[in-house]
């Protein structure tokens, strides 16, 4: 099974290779603010299945271990990494 993905304007594309291990919807603030939402709907996945396979997204540290990536051509955002509260 392989999800694809991207930006709206198609310059950042990502394949994810196995199903999500878990999706949710996160209602913290941190997510709110990023999103201009009262919630974020997300899925997590194992970083060895997950590749960006086209363009390169940019990197924003948004609160402290927090990294959230975007397209810098349209500004969709794309993924986000936590170590410290999602490792691996």
């Amino acid at each position: 099974m392989t999800i694809s993905g991207g930006c709206q304007c198609g310059s950042v594309r990502y394949e994810l290779s196995a199903a999500p291990e878990r999706v949710s919807i996160c209602h913290c603030r941190d997510c709110q603010k990023s999103a201009g939402a009262p919630m974020v709907a997300w899925a997590l996945a194992a970083k060895e299945s997950f590749r960006v396979t086209a363009g390169e997204a940019r990197e924003v540290n948004s609160s402290g271990d927090s990294f959230r990536y975007f397209c810098g051509e349209c500004g969709t955002g794309l993924y986000y990494i936590n170590e410290t509260h999602l490792p691996g």
